[in-house]
């Protein structure tokens, strides 16, 4: 099955339904900067922004094949530039947290793909995990890597906002 996001299909789910839902909050800092597939990465929130349903996944989208990613989640929003040798800006700032868990830390699939079910009761917040509260909003992002002339030029997605309710 595919899901249908703002500008066409964002993800085929096969057997497991990974997404719930219609795309919610809203995207910023966008676009991001070009990756070496000619096109901007992409972070969109899918399922719930209801902080009791805990159905919230993280989609990223339009990264090099085989790139590996990892999500970021801050409830502050930024714009600074990522230091060379990266690209891209990071739209977060404050205290930034990573996802790192098992499997959390991942290659795109072969159509460009991350998808992480973000767990509402442990956003990763610096070198901790806060249970969301309605209310609050959320900024997520992708750091991912790519090759640029076969150079490791790591860049970033878009941001995603999301207020939880």
């Amino acid at each position: 099955a595919t899901v249908d996001g703002p500008s066409g299909p964002v993800l085929s789910v096969g057997v497991q339904k990974l997404l719930d839902g219609a795309p919610v909050g809203q995207t910023y800092c966008d676009p991001a900067v070009t990756n070496s597939t000619g096109v901007p990465g992409r972070i969109q929130a899918f399922g719930s922004d209801a902080r009791a349903d805990n159905n919230l996944s993280l989609v990223s989208s339009q990264l090099p094949p085989g790139s590996f990613g990892l999500l970021l989640a801050s409830r502050t929003e930024a714009s600074t530039p990522l230091p060379a040798p990266s690209v891209g800006i990071l739209c977060i700032g404050g205290t930034i947290g990573r996802y790192l868990g098992p499997g959390e830390v991942r290659p795109s699939t072969p159509d460009g793909r991350i998808v992480l079910r973000a767990d509402l009761g442990a956003i990763p917040e610096g070198g901790a995990f806060v249970s969301g509260t309605a209310g609050e909003t959320w900024h997520f992002q992708t750091w991912y890597r790519d090759v640029v002339g076969g150079a490791q030029t790591p860049n970033a997605t878009d941001g995603a906002r999301v207020l939880l309710r």
